[in-house]
């Protein structure tokens, strides 16, 4: 690992890395991970902001929020099999037309389940594979698709701006209106303060654009 680690901005080019644990986001200069750098079995202790991701790949890798991420653009990274702890707000994961610079940007079944995700988008990958957080988060899918109905849910008040910037209509936390359509949104109910999670349950489970899951409590994972 060392031949591919410069000390001052752990600055990872290429290279394979196997059963390592790499700390991100402890320098004062940004960490950078380019050039098909290839992580497998890994632990990556997220602990700011303060890196960047360009053309790499994670499998089998235990990625681990120590402190809320917030607005990371996971546009130019490959997951595949890999574990998300910890909370992820106004992240975004996949390839995305345009903008990723880096034509396999992707995730596959990836688990979520031990972590949260607060308007979080998911753009091209395997939906399908990804095992989400438990209510009380929940995942609205194509909701550009679903604009008219997600917009007539009567939710709370509370809950009237994230509607919104889920839509498309309204700035979303990193300040600007997303004009890219993901294929979901995650959503943390308990980023949201006084909201009856049972009554906006009822509303989630009528949709079938909509997922919210409950796990049993020994429930494994990989």
């Amino acid at each position: 690992m060392e031949d591919n680690i410069n000390s001052d901005r752990t600055e990872i080019s290429g290279g394979v890395i196997r059963g390592e644990t790499l700390e991100l986001g402890t320098h004062d200069t940004p960490n950078i991970i380019h050039n098909r750098a290839f992580f497998q079995n890994c632990v990556v202790n997220i602990w700011s902001t303060n890196f960047s991701i360009i053309d790499a790949n994670f499998l089998n890798c235990r990625i681990n929020a120590q402190k809320e991420v917030s607005n990371m653009r996971f546009l130019e990274a490959v997951f595949e099999r890999c574990l998300f702890e910890g909370s992820y707000v106004g992240c975004s994961f996949g390839h995305v037309r345009g903008e990723s610079q880096t034509p396999n940007a992707y995730y596959r079944n990836c688990d979520f389940s031990k972590a949260t995700l607060d308007l979080c988008e998911f753009f091209e990958g395997d939906l399908d594979s990804v095992v989400w957080p438990a209510w009380p988060n929940f995942v609205v899918l194509n909701p550009r698709q679903n604009k008219q109905d997600w917009l007539s849910i009567q939710f709370p008040e509370q809950l009237k701006h994230m509607q919104s910037v889920i839509a498309g209509q309204s700035p979303a936390i990193g300040g600007s209106v997303s004009q890219m359509a993901p294929k979901a949104v995650a959503v943390n109910l308990a980023n949201y303060e006084a909201v009856d999670s049972h009554s906006i349950r009822s509303l989630i489970d009528t949709k079938p654009y909509m997922i919210a899951t409950t796990y049993p409590s020994d429930r494994t994972v990989f």
